[in-house]
């Protein structure tokens, strides 16, 4: 065990370069950072690591309109991911759904619609009885729908959020902050980026479209024809609410997530998510240290079969620094603390900590071995045991 320990502390000491999302940011960088926005609430999140680059009163109650169908979705393509439904599936249209106002496509009651078409609507033109007609067919009733939103905002870490619909009417007990619509986009993003992306990037389409009565979709968030790199996400307006947006850019392998809320008009809306998209893609850069599965560094695992063996991370290990930084400038350290045999690819055996010059922890990666470790049996071991006495 001596030697273990000196091995890790050397370790530490010679790669000086980890699966944990950091939501946090030094009190150095905050004072650094005094964007003029005209919006109350303002969060900016970098994709992959979850570093939070700016952020102005993120935790503030507020409102988030049709931000809330955000959560919808991410419900609606898990049961595409997991087979419970089809983008194919056939919806029959509920009383309940054809009745919703607001933004919508005109649903009418027993009308009948692909899960896709559907699914663009929500995801385009945010429609209120496209979502409410999904949310019933994938979970059987409205009720089960919302109750199950909720559920997910406590798995995801979003504390501060509690939705009494899904379509982000204004209600005083229907709220959040930017930091959770950060998180929640980002868990899209993680979870289901690419089909995500594939609508949400689209500016306008059509529905019905061999019918008699096409019906043309305009896509509400505007800044996908006027931002450089800018594939979604969601938009949001109520009176109460004030003109929200969630949006995602990527730029030179940097995806940004920024939250904008409470803002006065949309132009206002959408300047404040320039600005801070803007001052992400100027000033930091996203690096990948290790590539997913491939090889850390090397362990001896107690009472193993092999001598030493692979960790990895099921991840590509990234970091997010200044432009102005460079790989010299990060402390990264390895922590190893699971090392009796047996063990399998699926038990966390360590953590990679990276942290910058100023001692600020920027990720924590968890580390694998990469192939199972199987533990000397009884006859090995005492093999062992008369070789080192002989």
């Amino acid at each position: 065990m001596k030697k273990i320990f000196i091995f890790i502390f050397a370790l530490a000491l010679i790669i000086d370069f980890s699966s944990t999302s950091i939501y946090a940011q030094s009190k150095k960088e905050n004072q650094e950072i005094n964007l003029e926005l005209s919006s109350p609430s303002a969060i900016l999140m970098e994709y992959s690591t979850g570093k939070i680059i700016f952020q102005k009163n993120s935790q503030e109650k507020m409102y988030p309109a049709s931000m809330t169908k955000m959560m919808a979705i991410y419900l609606f393509l898990e049961r595409i991911d997991t087979g419970a439904n089809n983008l194919t599936d056939i919806v029959t249209i509920s009383t309940l759904a054809s009745s919703m106002g607001g933004s919508q496509i005109f649903l009418k009651e027993n009308e009948q619609m692909s899960f896709e078409d559907l699914f663009k609507a929500v995801t385009i033109a945010s429609a209120n009885d496209a979502v409410v007609a999904l949310a019933e067919y994938t979970y059987g009733s409205l009720e089960a729908f919302i109750s199950e939103m909720n559920q997910r905002c406590k798995s995801f870490g979003m504390t501060n959020t509690n939705f009494v619909n899904v379509t982000g009417f204004h209600d005083t007990n229907h709220y959040t902050t930017a930091l959770d619509m950060a998180i929640l986009a980002r868990k899209l993003l993680k979870d289901y980026k690419d089909t995500l992306l594939q609508y949400t990037s689209i500016y306008d389409t059509y529905l019905r479209e061999n019918t008699t009565s096409p019906f043309w979709l305009v896509n509400t968030n505007r800044m996908l024809k006027s931002y450089q790199g800018m594939d979604g996400l969601k938009t949001g307006y109520t009176s109460d609410s004030g003109f929200n947006l969630t949006a995602t850019a990527n730029r030179n392998g940097l995806r940004l997530i920024s939250v904008v809320m409470g803002a006065e008009t949309s132009k206002s809306r959408n300047q404040d998510t320039s600005i801070i998209l803007d001052y992400g893609f100027n000033n930091y850069k996203n690096i990948t240290l290790y590539n997913k599965d491939q090889e850390i560094t090397k362990v001896d695992f107690n009472n193993a079969k092999s001598k030493q063996d692979a960790l990895i991370s099921k991840e590509d290990i990234n970091v997010v620094i200044k432009k102005n930084a460079t790989i010299d400038d990060l402390h990264i350290t390895i922590e190893i603390n699971n090392i009796d045999a047996p063990k399998n690819t699926n038990e966390i055996i360590g953590y990679i900590h990276i942290k910058n010059k100023n001692g600020d922890l920027l990720a924590t990666y968890t580390l694998f071995s990469k192939e199972n470790i199987e533990k000397l049996s009884f006859k090995d071991l005492l093999l062992k045991y008369l070789k080192q006495i002989i």
